[in-house]
């Protein structure tokens, strides 16, 4: 009999409160302060990293999991009982977590022959954007669905996921060297607030608006544009210090116009909002196929 075990890395943002009971486990990245701090991601306090973010004039760095967390994370499962693992992470474009999970696996295969079915399935995304796909699967699992067809819907339902990501401010970009000095400056000045479309690995500009009033609006254009079957779909707003109100009006907008089933908050976890600072707003949902 089949016995499942879900793992993803700590960049799909989820919370432990979030799978409460099931049989998943994150395997953590790690954050490093310039004073020579290492911790793991699921140890750091998100509202409190935000407030550093916006004070700290180094930006910290982050690692990935490391072969030798996934191979203790794969026999603990193995000594728990499963026979059957799902791994879904961040995506391959953005990280090399992918090598430690093909070494991890080849590892615990050798020490442990025919123990442990292990799939590996990229998510092309980044936060929530995959994280919430994680929490569907789990549902799945609960439900009694067999390992092969969890992970061939995951897999079809990687293909149609999008996200759509707006920032306030451009100073952590500019800190962490995305973006130049310039670029941010004359984008404060002016007050350009940029789009981005995060789509089979890659995060790209779709539009640039003037002013904080306007990016939701602009944000909401362009998940009605690529949205299919909007009330079919729980989505989440993913923020770090975004305005109340305009969370508010964002989820109003989800619902009445874009007309979604519903709508839930969750926080942007540390690797990404050091990558797009904690001023953001991310929205993922399903669109058309690859």
């Amino acid at each position: 009999m089949e016995k499942i075990m879900f793992f993803s890395d700590s960049p799909s943002d989820l919370l432990p409160e979030d799978t409460v009971g099931e049989p998943y486990k994150i395997v953590s990245s790690s954050v490093i302060y310039d004073d020579g701090r290492v911790i793991k991601e699921t140890d750091v306090d998100r509202d409190e990293f935000y407030a550093y973010l916006q004070t700290c004039k180094n930006i910290p760095g982050s690692a990935m999991g490391t072969p030798d967390q996934w191979i203790e994370a794969l026999k603990e499962a193995i000594e728990n009982g499963y026979t059957h693992a799902i791994i879904y992470t961040i995506s391959s474009t953005a990280s090399s977590v992918h090598q430690s999970i093909t070494l991890a696996r080849e590892a615990v295969e050798a020490e442990h022959p025919g123990a442990l079915t292990v799939e590996w399935i990229d998510s092309r995304q980044y936060s929530m954007i995959y994280g919430r796909l994680i929490l569907e699967s789990l549902k799945q699992i609960r439900q009694g669905w067999s390992f092969q067809k969890v992970a061939d819907d995951l897999r079809e339902r990687t293909q149609r996921n999008q996200g759509i990501l707006g920032t306030y401010s451009l100073r952590c970009m500019q800190k962490s060297g995305r973006i130049s000095g310039m670029a941010a400056f004359a984008g404060g000045v002016l007050g350009i607030r940029p789009i981005l479309l995060a789509r089979d690995g890659v995060i790209a500009p779709v539009e640039k608006v003037r002013g904080e009033k306007n990016l939701v609006p602009a944000l909401i254009k362009h998940i009605k544009e690529r949205i299919v079957n909007p009330e079919e779909q729980d989505v989440y707003i993913t923020h770090g210090i975004v305005p109340e109100e305009e969370l508010t009006i964002m989820e109003i907008m989800l619902l009445e116009e874009v007309k979604v089933r519903s709508v839930r908050r969750h926080n942007i976890g540390v690797t990404v909002v050091l990558n797009c600072g904690p001023e953001t707003i991310i929205v993922g949902f399903y669109g058309e196929p690859l």
